[in-house]
């Protein structure tokens, strides 16, 4: 690819990124992406092939965004990295633009059920299979680490879900503390980890 089509495309994904995440599919027209970051329809339709692969190109680009703070689980104690990392979990993904990408994606996983899948396999499955490894190298065996695993993150997306319907406002730091607390003490409870607190 040309350096010139190269910056032309990135221009495209950037607007069009932050049109389908304030209007939905639906809500974004070719013409508003090509007013938006200049060009014509023949870029678009050159470039991606159409709206729906544009659309598609903008989620795989946000999905591919790392998750930051959510791979270093290192601590004194399992309770310890648990509470950091449910932090840091409900922070990346109770920001605006996570929300925002979470309730496009759901909009959209029965036209777009690949991405769907790309969503869940960058975003919630990475989460899981991070803590459910902390966990086996804590010496909770592998059914049983990825069983706590989902249950803690259960508990954290619970708070989301609130906030994926424009039910609440993002959680203030004290109130994200406390339902994390909530959430280690029910995971670790019952496990031979619970004893190294």
């Amino acid at each position: 690819m040309s350096k010139r089509r190269e910056l032309k495309r990135t221009a495209l994904l950037k607007v069009a990124s932050e049109m389908f995440l304030a209007n939905g599919y639906e809500g974004v027209s070719v013409d508003a992406v090509v007013e938006g970051a200049g060009g014509t329809k023949t870029n678009i339709y050159t470039i991606f092939g159409g709206k729906a692969q544009l659309f598609e190109a903008v989620v795989v680009q946000l999905c591919g965004a790392p998750l930051d703070g959510l791979t270093d689980l290192s601590g004194t104690s399992p309770a310890d990295v648990l509470r950091e990392f449910g932090r840091e979990y409900l922070a990346a993904a109770g920001g605006k633009h996570a929300i925002r990408l979470r309730r496009l994606v759901i909009a959209e996983a029965t036209r777009f059920p690949a991405l769907g899948k790309l969503w869940l396999k960058s975003r919630p499955d990475v989460a899981r299979a991070n803590v459910a490894a902390y966990l086996v190298g804590q010496g909770i065996s592998d059914a049983e680490a990825r069983k706590l695993a989902g249950y803690f993150l259960g508990l954290l997306d619970i708070e989301l879900q609130r906030q994926l319907v424009g039910g609440s406002k993002a959680l203030s730091r004290r109130e994200i503390d406390a339902r994390v607390n909530d959430a280690v003490a029910f995971v670790l409870q019952g496990t031979k980890l619970d004893r190294r607190r």
